[in-house]
């Protein structure tokens, strides 16, 4: 069971597109994991978390088969999660599709609004959409259950969501876009014993709690998970979603973050969960 990053940027990617700022050019002079595109996880061959605008990209760079995806979970309807047009490429004409080949969409009211909005006959394209709420939990693929957790991120109209994914015997927390979780989510976490950590660090080495994340307030959460018990003893803790705005590269967030048991997640990362 292979857990695979595809992306670790916030909105706009880094480098940012048209952006000349010195985190920017940097990034276009070093490459390497310097160069970020925008999140989203493989889990498996058959469960996606995010659709953003890279996912074309992400399947031809990392060579990625996407025909047996099954289950596709977004966690918001900001653009740079869910490109709902990529999904109309589903549809005969633009792709051939297995007769079983059902994707299951799962997202908030107001991404299943969104979908139903821009894509017309979902059955057409072979879709399914659930409605997700914050820790009912989902199981697929037989063993594989998936929490949604309430995230700290797009404001009140629209209840954002991080995962709790639980597979190959491990837990895993997907929680990019987030700002500090709210008393109850943290409740939960507290409960549980997580291996492997994803954590939203837009802000880079600046601070931040609101919306997003800087690297003191990740260093403090993850304090307070081990204080709690809720870090297995060999816990891979990241920070991921990283902004050219926090100014910081991959070396340099390593040397911040690596004293406080924290590495900087980058994009192609992967991890054998049977095996950690």
């Amino acid at each position: 069971m292979i857990l695979k990053v595809l992306g670790t940027a916030a909105a706009e990617g880094w480098p940012a597109p048209f952006c000349i700022c010195d985190a920017c050019d940097r990034a276009r002079f070093r490459g390497g994991k310097n160069l970020r595109t925008r999140a989203s996880y493989m889990v498996g061959d058959t469960i996606k978390v995010d659709l953003p605008p890279d996912s074309v990209a992400h399947a031809i760079h990392y060579g990625l088969d996407l025909t047996p995806l099954r289950h596709l979970f977004i966690t918001h309807s900001h653009l740079d999660h869910l490109a709902p047009g990529d999904l109309e490429f589903r549809r005969q004409g633009f792709a051939v599709v297995a007769a079983d080949a059902l994707l299951n969409v799962y997202g908030n009211g107001t991404v299943l609004d969104l979908l139903n909005q821009r894509l017309r006959d979902p059955s057409g394209l072979a879709l399914r959409y659930h409605q997700l709420r914050a820790f009912q939990p989902v199981t697929v693929e037989g063993d594989i259950t998936i929490v949604p957790i309430a995230a700290s991120h797009a404001g009140p109209l629209e209840e954002a969501l991080n995962f709790v994914i639980r597979a190959a015997g491990k837990t895993v927390l997907i929680g990019h876009d987030t700002g500090w979780y709210a008393q109850h989510t943290w409740d939960f976490l507290f409960e549980q014993v997580l291996d492997v950590v994803f954590l939203d660090c837009t802000r880079g080495p600046l601070e931040g709690r609101l919306g997003h994340m800087g690297a003191p307030a990740v260093m403090e959460a993850r304090l307070e998970l081990q204080k709690r018990g809720a870090l297995a003893p060999n816990c891979r803790f990241y920070a991921t979603h990283f902004s050219h705005n926090g100014g910081a590269l991959h070396e340099e967030l390593e040397e911040l973050l690596q004293p406080h048991g924290i590495a900087p997640a980058y994009d192609g990362l992967e991890l054998d969960l049977a095996q950690l």
